[in-house]
């Protein structure tokens, strides 16, 4: 989780699996904004629904857990190798409904995830994402998230602006560069 240095944000909690924290602004009451990581064995799923029903117990303000939820809605969500289990789907809706979350959902490809095989056995899926519970939809009515592509890693990031681009101001367009040779560099993930 990145945000500009101007937010005024407060980690609350953290663990291997989530980044709670409360960010205070002089326009906006309160809100909350959660880093989420969801359980990668189907096994251990309903750890993550778990944790996720303890997240939203914990603070009644507006709130956004957005990150990999290592789950996904509906089938169309998915592609190649064998369907999903809709009982899995279930599970996943069922936490979303009882956090009050709504999937917010997004510009770009569908899918943020693929597991990197060839031919048949390559699956594509969308696990990450950003839900919000309406309170905040009300304070952030423009907010957009975008899935971005990169080709160096298995999921790609998900960006989160809460604004709508100002479009009186013209700002020179500085492009992004990113050389891939960087990530082999052994103090690349210290950098990060």
């Amino acid at each position: 989780m990145f945000w500009k240095g101007e937010i005024d944000l407060h980690v609350q909690t953290y663990s291997q699996n989530d980044i709670d924290a409360i960010v205070y602004s002089p326009i906006h009451p309160p809100w909350r904004i959660s880093s989420f990581y969801g359980q990668p064995e189907e096994s251990r799923r309903h750890e993550t629904w778990r944790l996720l029903r303890h997240l939203h117990s914990r603070y009644s303000m507006p709130w956004i857990c957005i990150g990999d939820y290592n789950e996904i809605l509906s089938s169309e969500e998915k592609q190649g190798r064998l369907p999903k289990s809709h009982a899995l789907m279930q599970a996943f809706q069922t936490a979303l409904f009882h956090c009050n979350l709504i999937d917010l959902g997004y510009v770009g490809n569908i899918f943020t995830w693929n597991n990197g095989w060839h031919d048949n056995a390559y699956v594509q899926q969308r696990l990450d994402r950003a839900c919000a519970t309406a309170e905040w939809k009300e304070l952030f009515p423009h907010c957009r998230v975008t899935h971005l592509q990169v080709s160096y890693f298995d999921h790609n990031p998900i960006f989160l602006t809460t604004h709508a681009p100002n479009n009186s101001v013209c700002k020179k367009q500085i492009p992004h560069k990113f050389e891939g040779k960087w990530a082999a560099h052994p103090e690349c993930e210290w950098v990060i």
